[in-house]
């Protein structure tokens, strides 16, 4: 195994005087990283850095802003509810129990994060999806954990696609319409189950 220098720079100590890794012993580089570690981890309370009456304070003893919450991208979670459904939909087409429970699953956990955007570009965002497609998903769900025939969830996925394309005229985006899943799946992934 080569030797690495630890120090590279070619304007500081001179070649001779760079240790690598191979010189130094195992015990040794142990003990050195963890009193570094021990001496970088705690500071006594009340100096910079610290926490002073349950506020965070800088190194200059400033106090530390939480930082604000991720705006979430709506259009990254409609891509999400898009691929999601349209997954969903070779599962139902499949007759694939299984993978269609999982892929609804997953379209509730991205509606659950949909549901914190109050509005985007002043469209209400919430409201609609928890009016319009949170009914429609909860059938869907307990259609398929009692087994219920697949014709009638087909419906149901038709269902939950026009709930979708009703949340966009809703928004004053009617001009995206989602389409239900058919033909072939462009995914390299196997969508048909076992009581097909």
């Amino acid at each position: 195994m080569a030797s690495r220098p630890l120090n590279r720079s070619t304007s500081g100590p001179s070649r001779s005087s760079v240790l690598t890794l191979s010189e130094v012993s195992p015990p040794v580089l142990t003990i050195s990283l963890l009193l570094i570690l021990s001496l970088t981890a705690c500071s006594p309370v009340g100096e910079a850095g610290s926490q002073q009456n349950g506020e965070q304070t800088s190194e200059q003893g400033h106090a530390i802003e939480p930082a604000a919450p991720v705006d979430i991208e709506l259009a990254t979670l409609m891509g999400q509810l898009q691929r999601h459904s349209a997954k969903l939909g070779y599962a139902i087409n499949g007759h694939n129990r299984p993978l269609a429970t999982f892929y609804l699953e997953e379209i509730d956990e991205v509606l659950e994060e949909l549901m914190t955007v109050e509005e985007d570009d002043g469209m209400p965002i919430a409201h609609p999806a928890g009016v319009i497609l949170a009914p429609v998903l909860e059938t869907l769900e307990n259609n398929l954990a009692t087994e219920v025939p697949w014709p009638e969830i087909t419906g149901q996925y038709q269902l939950m696609i026009e709930a979708c394309n009703r949340c966009h005229l809703a928004t004053e985006h009617g001009f995206i319409e989602i389409l239900p899943a058919t033909g072939e799946p462009p995914f390299n992934q196997r969508f048909d189950g076992a009581d097909s």
